[in-house]
């Protein structure tokens, strides 16, 4: 199946290889417009569907896996001037894009360009320019972005010295040639921004709501560049500096616009309710027909009515999971789902965005389950998602928008019909699977002496994704709908209002407007973002800890070791945490962090269950505290005792007038004498009774023969045991 924006890459006459993108098609007329991605000049041409199909399959063509010329874009680090750029090439072009077609004609594409360009005040060369750049790069919004990691010095300042900087002063007779924006003076200038604009520090009495940037530049001269003052009329007043030695109005709002984001500073001066209602951008709801699959999705969640059990340990039972379901409202076929612990949110509400653009058979495969891609043949990006200004509802959607071409519809408040169809799938979920499942809740769960049915929960997370499955499967394979509306051109023919067979229906009869981008391109920018932190360890992540061949080769942990941690910025998957992904600044590439040896407990769980599993363990440890405080305060009394009677047995024995010198003078001595003791106590003796039991005898020691027949001689034994008796009576020789 072809889908606009796929990548077909072929061998031309001359033997170069080239790649064209699939920019739109018309099955009704069997065509297809592709346009090179590389060329600087150029129109969408067209070719037959039929033709290009059959060069598939022979191999004479390729549909690439990848797109490089596609970014993944980080919304909230795009500089204000960025995104000015885009938008405004955006809105050069938007208007012609409501019909394609009449652009892909030549015949009509002239007048229109023209038309946009005297309208704008531009070139026609430009028009053209923004629009090929737009179907070279992926037909979204962020396609229009110029190609700013390739120019020099990104990020760097430039060096200061004696030389003024920027452009020279138009009289510098009269103004003289300005002062550089040095560190000082930006310095002056984030003070005076905080002080005068953003009405972060009390100051005098304005009020920061109604004076403008050029009022606070104002009020810092006035401030920090007064030299002298003098006194008229009992009123002092300060002279300002020169003008060759102020600052210019222009600096002032360079460094405003390259370090002040726009949505923060509206939020800092009036308010975050007032930024929601009067500034923030609108996201209009369509109420348009839908003429094919992929032309508006529906999104909603809902949490199951049954009780589920850890894998980790399945005497835990850890809560109602949340389902997410995303359908298709042509067909009505279920194109994504997730389940988990996470939400009702955007992390759940991306994850099902993401199964809904990726390939069901290997989703399945998952979850032990084996299917054919007919059995499940919805995967692609829509034209319109619709939700309930809940998930929908943030700056984490302007990714959907600006980088996946998807526009986002909400529901108006209190107007939750409007997306009934996926509401309706819920309850018919509930209703199947409601006698099955042990642990499910019924209507006196909370009444006085009703039955707890938590205690009846038996299945995991796991487990019940694979029913949920199954339920998608059967709904969409199986079920007949009979309220389902049809047009003349489906009576003709004659299929069975079954979902997969309207969408495979649709996919053949229709305009097709479903979207194909890279799995890693939808996954990186629907996938829920966190820190990392890069240690001696490893790359820590909720607990765990990752590595990945570029930390070993640019040695991040021995940096670590040495200078301390730092912070990353990854994406992860939360219904697998074996691996996690580092985005590279390029926007085109990233790295993919795998689970270390050791962290085996981990593996192949999803995120809910690791924190529980943590949490657990902390409350373990917190259970086990007052206990494990008790034991040592137990032992260090066990211990006191025993060097309290260590004290009091040497000290009986010792003679304090004796000298320390005399004390410490026969250690060696002393210390073979006892170990000698120690060696015959601790001597294997066969058949001997072991000590407690009644019935032991006293060591044998092996009595020393005296050499010569010495009379006099004293064993080693016998001298210690002489000594001890000498020092209990108080004699000392």
């Amino acid at each position: 199946m072809l889908a606009i924006n796929q990548l077909i890459q072929y061998t031309d006459a001359s033997g170069q290889e080239r790649i064209e993108r699939v920019v739109l098609l018309s099955r009704e007329s069997n065509a297809a417009y592709l346009i090179a991605v590389d060329s600087d000049t150029g129109f969408p041409m067209r070719q037959k569907i039929s033709d290009l199909l059959t060069s598939i399959q022979e191999g004479s063509i390729k549909v690439c896996d990848s797109d490089p010329y596609m970014k993944i874009v980080d919304e909230e680090k795009l500089t204000s001037a960025q995104k000015e750029n885009r938008d405004n090439a955006w809105l050069v072009i938007e208007s012609l894009l409501t019909d394609e077609m009449l652009l892909i004609n030549r015949h009509t594409r002239g007048p229109l360009v023209k038309k946009i360009a005297q309208q704008h005040k531009l070139t026609i060369d430009s028009v053209y320019k923004y629009l090929r750049r737009y179907w070279q790069r992926g037909k979204s919004k962020n396609a229009l972005l110029p190609d700013y990691e390739k120019s020099g010095g990104k990020g760097k300042s430039k060096t200061i010295g004696s030389k003024k900087l920027g452009r020279p002063r138009k009289y510098p007779e009269i103004a003289g040639e300005g002062i550089n924006l040095d560190e000082n003076l930006k310095r002056i200038f984030r003070l005076s921004l905080d002080e005068f604009y953003l009405n972060k520090r009390e100051s005098r009495n304005f009020s920061a709501k109604e004076i403008s940037l050029y009022a606070s530049y104002k009020m810092m001269i006035d401030k920090y560049f007064t030299d002298t003052e003098y006194n008229a009329n009992g009123i002092t007043k300060g002279v300002i500096l020169p003008e060759e030695n102020l600052p210019t109005f222009i600096q002032y709002k360079y460094l405003f616009e390259k370090e002040y984001d726009i949505k923060k500073v509206l939020i800092a001066r009036k308010g975050k309710i007032a930024f929601e209602k009067e500034h923030r951008a609108i996201l209009h709801t369509s109420t348009g027909e839908v003429f094919g699959p992929g032309a508006r999705y529906q999104i909603d969640a809902t949490i199951a009515d049954v009780y589920l059990v850890s894998r980790y340990n399945r005497a835990w039972i850890i809560g109602r999971p949340v389902i997410y379901a995303v359908i298709d409202v042509f067909s009505r076929a279920v194109v994504g789902i997730y389940v988990g612990l996470e939400g009702p949110s955007w992390i759940g509400a991306a994850m099902a965005l993401a199964n809904a653009a990726a390939n069901k058979a290997s989703f399945c495969a998952e979850y032990d389950i084996t299917i054919n891609d007919t059995d499940w043949p919805c995967s692609g990006l829509p034209e319109a998602i619709l939700g309930d200004r809940g998930e929908l509802a943030g700056k984490a959607v302007e990714t959907l928008g600006a980088t996946l071409n998807v526009r986002i519809e909400n529901t108006a408040p209190y107007r939750a019909d409007w997306k009934g169809i996926v509401e309706r799938h819920f309850r018919t979920i509930q209703d199947r699977v409601k006698p099955l499942l042990p642990g499910f809740i019924l209507p006196d769960f909370r009444q006085r002496g009703g039955h707890d049915y938590r205690l009846d929960a038996k299945l995991d997370l796991h487990q019940f994704t694979q029913i949920i499955i199954k339920c998608v499967l059967y709904h969409n394979n199986s079920h007949f709908l009979q309220n389902y509306s049809r047009d003349e051109m489906m009576i003709e023919e004659e299929f069975e209002t079954i979902p997969v067979q309207i969408w495979n229906w649709g996919i053949e009869n229709r305009t097709g407007v479903l979207k194909w981008f890279p799995d890693d391109i939808v996954k990186l920018n629907l996938l829920p973002r966190a820190l990392a932190r890069i240690t001696a360890r490893g790359i820590k992540f909720q607990g765990m800890y990752y590595s990945c061949d570029r930390a070993i080769k640019e040695l991040w942990f021995e940096q670590a070791r040495h200078n301390g941690s730092w912070s990353v910025d990854v994406s992860y998957d939360p219904r697998n945490m074996n691996s996690i992904y580092l985005r590279h600044d390029s926007g085109r590439s990233f790295d993919v962090l795998r689970l270390l040896d050791g962290q085996e407990k981990y593996k192949d769980k999803r995120i809910e269950e690791i924190a529980y599993f943590s949490e657990y363990e902390k409350y373990k440890y917190k259970e086990y505290a007052h206990e494990e405080l008790q034991a040592q305060k137990d032992l260090s009394s066990e211990i006191d005792a025993l060097v309290n009677a260590a004290c009091l047995a040497t000290d009986n024995v010792v003679d304090v007038k004796q000298s320390k010198v005399s004390r410490i003078k026969g250690i060696q001595g002393n210390r073979k004498i006892e170990r000698e003791m120690q060696r015959q106590e601790e001597a294997f003796q066969l058949g001997r009774q072991p000590v407690g039991s009644g019935t032991e005898t006293a060591p044998e020691f092996v009595e020393q023969v005296k050499p010569d027949g010495n009379p006099n001689f004293l064993s080693d034994l016998e001298l210690l045991k002489k000594k001890q008796k000498e020092k209990l009576h108080g004699k000392h020789k």
